[in-house]
């Protein structure tokens, strides 16, 4: 029987206001990146923490200056007064750029999992530098079998308890949709639709975890997802799912401009 903890279920409610379904779970709090090994922020530059209360909450992404792209389940039924955006810097101990946040908007379609997207609007554009830079956003779904990398700040294995605030990198592999909904077929409510999509690798043990909500998945550069939800994280035969940055182009676009 795949474990699953009701405190991380019944905390992601508190902040969605959607209660999942069993055994699913939001990537939130106490961030995670399994298997993965550090990187740096140069070689992630777009990469965001959104922090309440000066504590790490979830990831995000820098598409223009003064706008940050993460998940619904992030923000959703919280207040922006409460957040920051702390920018340019792998290590969250150390001398990251933190920014005041001056509104938040939720895809009017999101519904506990899917369209599992939002924006941050910062109060004051961030200055672009080797630290802090725009994320392309990708034209295309990547296909199944292609090699794509999920950053976010955690732990190396599941079961750590304790969760550094260096920054970390995995490469996974796209699961074909089809694939991926069969993989979710057992599970009542687990529904995979063309507003996501799935990674993972076939042995299990890398991937996604809780905390790394709302931050990148991304293909030679470019964003084609955000980290959204799974069962457990990198877990064999259940591949991480992430929001489809192609079906929420348009989206994107009629709310910003970009």
């Amino acid at each position: 029987m795949l474990r699953y903890t009701l405190v991380l279920l019944f905390s992601a409610a508190l902040v969605s206001g959607k209660v999942l379904p069993p055994k699913l779970q939001r990537l939130h709090r106490n961030g995670r990146i399994v298997g993965g090994t550090e990187t740096t922020i140069e070689d992630n530059p777009w990469q965001v923490s959104l922090q309440a209360f000066g504590m790490h909450c979830c990831g995000g992404c820098i598409i223009s200056p003064d706008t940050i792209v993460t998940a619904a389940h992030c923000i959703d039924g919280l207040i922006s007064l409460f957040y920051e955006v702390v920018s340019g810097t792998a290590d969250l101990l150390g001398n990251g750029t933190k920014s005041k946040v001056k509104e938040t908007i939720v895809h009017e379609g999101y519904d506990g999992l899917g369209n599992d997207v939002a924006l941050i609007i910062l109060k004051e554009p961030l200055t672009l530098s080797n630290t802090t830079q725009v994320v392309p956003l990708v034209d295309a779904e990547p296909a199944g079998g292609d090699t794509v990398t999920v950053t976010g700040w955690g732990n190396l294995h599941e079961n750590d308890t304790i969760s550094p605030k260096q920054l970390y990198t995995v490469d996974v592999t796209i699961v074909d949709r089809e694939e991926c909904k069969a993989d979710f077929a057992d599970l009542e409510g687990a529904n995979v639709d063309d507003t996501m999509i799935c990674a993972g690798v076939p042995e299990g043990g890398k991937g996604s975890c809780v905390g790394d909500s709302g931050g990148p998945l991304t293909k030679d550069g470019q964003l084609v997802g955000i980290v959204s939800w799974s069962v457990g994280c990198g877990q064999v035969g259940y591949p991480g799912v992430y929001t489809n940055m192609v079906s929420v182009r348009e989206w994107i676009r009629n709310q910003t401009g970009i």
